[in-house]
């Protein structure tokens, strides 16, 4: 019968331990988690925030980047855009010349370039400068020059 007894108190005590063991491992394992989790929750705080910061930065880097090009694109179209006004201003002064210079040339230059038909005309935002010659006779030429020595 000491036997049994001494074999129950044996197992209770067995259990007591264990469980106080348990119990210790439970509060040994929330302390853990406690003391890991505030500094790595900080961790990824930080983390987090300096991801963002990064990125942040690389973003706007890409759009001061694509500024910079895009404002070197406007540039190059305003440069193209002065340079064709320059020369429609060009094409169109040149045209309007065209009849004084006509009447400036010797009668025997004049029939050879009245004698194609010649259609020259330029349009500058949305004015047209235009000078046209048809094909003339030698006749029509000299009628219309009023000289008679075509030779």
């Amino acid at each position: 019968m000491v036997e049994v007894s001494s074999t129950g108190a044996a197992e209770s005590i067995k259990r007591a331990l264990e469980a106080e063991l348990r119990d210790a491992r439970d509060e040994m394992q929330r302390e853990i988690v406690s003391g890991v989790e505030g500094p790595m929750r900080e961790y990824a705080r930080q983390l987090v925030l300096e991801l963002t910061a990064q990125s942040q930065s690389q973003l706007e880097a890409r759009i001061q980047c694509a500024l910079v090009n895009a404002q070197a694109d406007v540039n190059s179209q305003n440069q193209r855009q002065a340079d064709v006004t320059s020369i429609e201003a060009k094409v169109c002064s040149d045209l309007k010349k065209i009849p004084a210079r006509i009447d400036q040339c010797r009668p025997q230059v004049l029939l050879k370039v009245l004698k194609g038909p010649w259609k020259l005309s330029c349009v500058m935002h949305g004015m047209k400068c235009s000078v046209e010659l048809s094909v003339m006779s030698k006749d029509q030429c000299v009628n219309m020059l009023g000289n008679s020595s075509w030779n």
